[in-house]
């Protein structure tokens, strides 16, 4: 990527110089020198990981300009995607083709033998559109990986289905009912009911929140049983000395300084 011998250098020294230990049953064994990967934990450790993944992603737009694989196209554009990365997890656009996704694994074994890194098949799965099951089946048996069917999940959010839909928020509302489960709060004081919602319950939704729109079933259901958790009233109706529209008020308005969760998401879009 046109870095100097001497910052190859620094760097070198920076990895091969430097010593660890690992805790066993919270006991720290000898220090010992390491040759190879990278220190979790180190600050150069992501910035050198992007340099390896950006020689991946620039290897896969060379297999695509010399058609190994095409990728898929983006409405009537010109605009094509090969690949998608974030990280470590990598998501590879290919034709219905098992000669084309041979051709994937190939460049990716050898990706792996230029830099070290394994492909993990056990963790790597093939997603058919418009393709039989007994197709996929097959390609996974010769290839091998698994095979995995649309909705699924993919960096924590659901992949494939629709995002205003009730089912799509069904695991937040879960969690919910899990956490308000667990709590007793006639056991707890009301600042530290207060404390709860507002460090754990209002940040459970959040990253969903920031993608997709939450429907106003959602968003009444949610806020509701954060009103029934401060008024002590989750197994039975109770009453509720404040609105919700007050409870959200900050507190030198008279309010609790609660957040409510459809402002919180129009907020996130909106960012």
């Amino acid at each position: 990527m046109g870095f100097g011998s001497k910052w190859q250098n620094w760097i070198r020294k920076c990895i091969c110089s430097t010593s660890i230990s690992v805790l066993i049953n919270g006991s720290s064994t000898k220090s010992f020198r390491i040759s190879r990967g990278l220190r979790q934990g180190c600050p150069l450790s992501p910035l050198l990981f992007n340099i390896v993944a950006e020689g991946l992603s620039s290897f896969l737009k060379k297999a695509t300009s010399r058609g190994f694989f095409n990728g898929v196209s983006i409405g009537d554009s010109d605009v094509k995607i090969s690949h998608l990365q974030f990280a470590d997890d990598l998501v590879v656009f290919c034709e219905n083709s098992e000669m084309k996704i041979r051709n994937v694994i190939r460049i990716l074994r050898g990706f792996g033998i230029a830099s070290g890194l394994r492909m993990n098949l056990l963790k790597t799965k093939q997603i058919g559109i418009n393709v039989e099951q007994e197709v996929l089946e097959n390609w996974a048996v010769s290839i091998p990986c698994k095979v995995e069917k649309l909705q699924s999940q993919y960096l924590g959010l659901p992949l494939g289905s629709y995002k205003n839909s009730m089912a799509l928020w069904t695991p937040i509302i879960e969690k919910f009912k899990k956490h308000l489960a667990g709590w007793n709060s006639k056991l707890l004081s009301l600042g530290g009911r207060i404390t709860l919602v507002k460090y754990v319950l209002s940040c459970i939704p959040i990253f969903f929140m920031s993608i997709f729109s939450m429907p106003a079933a959602v968003a009444s259901t949610l806020n509701s049983s954060i009103a029934n958790f401060i008024w002590g009233a989750l197994d039975k109706r109770s009453i509720h000395w404040l609105s919700w529209e007050t409870l959200c008020k900050p507190k030198n308005q008279g309010g609790l300084g609660l957040c409510d969760l459809r402002v919180k998401n129009r907020a996130l879009l909106n960012k």
